[in-house]
C-alpha cells in the first residue's frame, strides 16, 4: 500500500508504508489500529515484488512488556519464476533499536535485494514465545532515499515522528 502525502526530494521511489489502522488492538502507536500477532507463530509482513537494491524495513513494535524486544526477522528473496531460495536473513530485532517512545521501539533493519526479479517474503517469528506482539507504522524504503511525510500533526522522516 503506497503512502499518501510522501515525498522526496528526488523522482518516486519503490516504497511500501502500513499503518494497520484498520485492525483494532489493545495498543497504537499511531491512528487507529495496529497489528496484533504471536511471537511464536509466523506473522507475515511483507510478501511482493522488489527490485534489486538495498533497503530498510522499519517499524514500531511494543516493547514495555516481558519479551517485548526479542522478536526474530526473517527475510526470503526468492526467483518470482521458479520459487528458488537467493538469500535468506535472520536477524534479532533488538540489535537494530533505534528509539523508544511510549514504551515503543523503533527498529530499522538493512537488507538486500539481489535478483531484480525476485519476490521479497518478511516475516517474524520468534519460536517457544507463546506471547502476544503489537507492530505498527511498517516502512519498507530504499537504502538512499529519504523518505518525508504528513500526517494531522505529524511531520515524519523515515519513520520518525515529529510534533508539528
Amino acid at each position: 500500500m503506497p503512502l499518501t502525502n510522501g515525498c522526496s526530494h528526488r523522482t518516486a521511489e519503490t516504497f511500501t508504508s502500513t499503518a494497520y489502522d484498520s485492525l483494532p488492538a489493545s495498543r497504537i502507536f499511531q491512528g487507529k489500529g495496529a497489528f496484533q500477532g504471536n511471537m511464536a507463530d509466523t506473522c507475515w509482513v511483507f510478501r511482493q515484488h522488489l527490485p534489486a537494491g538495498y533497503y530498510y524495513i522499519s517499524c514500531w513494535m511494543y516493547a514495555n512488556q516481558d519479551l517485548g524486544m526479542c522478536q526474530e526477522m526473517k527475510i526470503v528473496e526468492n526467483r518470482r519464476t521458479d520459487g528458488t531460495e537467493i538469500h535468506f536473513q535472520h536477524e534479532g530485532v533488538r540489535f537494530y533499536l533505534r528509539s523508544i517512545v511510549n514504551g515503543w521501539g523503533l527498529y530499522d533493519i538493512p537488507f538486500q535485494v539481489y535478483d531484480g526479479d525476485a519476490q521479497v517474503s518478511i516475516f517474524l517469528q520468534k519460536p517457544n514465545a507463546d506471547q502476544v506482539f503489537y507492530l505498527d507504522e511498517l516502512l519498507i524504503k530504499p537504502a538512499d532515499f529519504p523518505m518525508y511525510a504528513r500526517r494531522p500533526g505529524w511531520i515524519i522522516r523515515n519513520n520518525f515522528w515529529y510534533r508539528e
